[in-house]
């Protein structure tokens, strides 16, 4: 079960990774990252990646408290958060709609966003199902 965990929190980084990234950019250069009221979405999606990384950490030693319901909690809505907006971004991004911030090659980020959330979210699942099964 920890490889589970390890690989969830080594996505979780290079999420933290891109998102930094981009939210440099976007802070050095001309906006590049779509707004949500006057908050650059790179900045969101930022803060949510740190926080899922560091509710992977939290959860890997907490068995039942008050502060592993907390980290589940703050894992589940920055989880949530990064998700939908990822799948906004995507769709957006794939009707024309929205413009995500682009790879040299050109392939939109959000894209790569939503398959690292997606990713993260199916280890956090098979993570809870193993521990549920050695109990």
């Amino acid at each position: 079960m920890k490889i589970i965990q390890l690989m969830g929190f080594g996505l979780s980084l290079l999420g933290v990774y891109g998102a930094f990234a981009v939210s440099a950019s976007n802070f050095s250069q001309v906006s590049v990252c779509p707004h949500i009221l006057f908050v650059p979405v790179c900045y969101l999606v930022l803060l949510c990646y740190v926080l899922i990384a560091a509710a992977w950490v939290h959860m890997w030693g907490a068995k039942t408290s008050k502060l592993a319901n907390v980290w589940q909690y703050l894992f589940a809505s920055s989880s949530l958060i990064v998700l939908v907006l990822a799948a906004l971004g995507s769709t957006g991004e794939l009707l024309g709609i929205t413009q995500c911030p682009v790879t040299d090659s050109g392939v939109a980020k959000c894209f790569f966003s939503l398959s690292i959330i997606t990713s993260i979210l199916v280890l956090w699942w098979v993570s809870r199902k193993m521990n549920r099964n050695a109990h």
